[in-house]
């Protein structure tokens, strides 16, 4: 296969991907967001690097968002969200945190590929990110990597996300581009 070949391998997915997120947990994670004072935000790997990307977008958005490991994370507060991801729905260091966040109080949101993981079992709010590989039996047939394909549509699914919450807000990119850094 030639290079060229392979992005028409991602986008196919990741639409396959796209289109079965549920809408109404789409929407009431939205609801789950603007309704509470602060985010905290927490994935390990790949999946926490884009974590920190929907992060900064929050914060382009409006919204106190923090990357919960970071030297300038506030103290947690039941009037807080936490928001975890984690594709297996199992990461063992994100299931402590969710544990520290229940004794706490607040609302925690879990975005997973396996809602009946045991990190599923803390959320108030779930967003599940389809992945068609595994719920289809077709991974042995995939080129794609193991874990790339949550990952990409973990991202794709997060943007979407920040546009909704835009709307529902009523920003543009106006809006967010005054939130934007000025200083690197």
């Amino acid at each position: 296969m030639k290079f060229q070949d392979l992005p028409e391998l991602f986008s196919e997915d990741q639409r396959q991907s796209a289109r079965l997120v549920n809408e109404d947990q789409l929407e009431q994670f939205a609801e789950a967001i603007r309704s509470t004072q602060r985010i905290f935000l927490l994935g390990k790997g790949r999946t926490g690097l884009i974590v920190e990307m929907f992060a900064m977008r929050l914060v382009h958005l409006g919204f106190q968002a923090y990357v919960i490991g970071q030297s300038t994370t506030p103290k947690y507060s039941p009037e807080d969200m936490l928001i975890l991801a984690s594709g297996s729905g199992t990461t063992e260091g994100l299931m402590l945190t969710a544990q520290q966040a229940q004794r706490v109080g607040g609302k925690i949101g879990v975005i997973t590929r396996n809602p009946a993981g045991p990190l599923g079992q803390y959320a108030q709010s779930i967003l599940v990110i389809p992945d068609p590989q595994l719920d289809h039996g077709a991974l042995a047939k995939s080129k794609i990597l193991s874990g790339t394909l949550f990952e990409q549509s973990l991202l794709l699914t997060l943007d979407c996300l920040c546009i909704l919450l835009a709307e529902k807000t009523g920003q543009d990119l106006n809006d967010m581009s005054d939130r934007h850094v000025t200083i690197e």
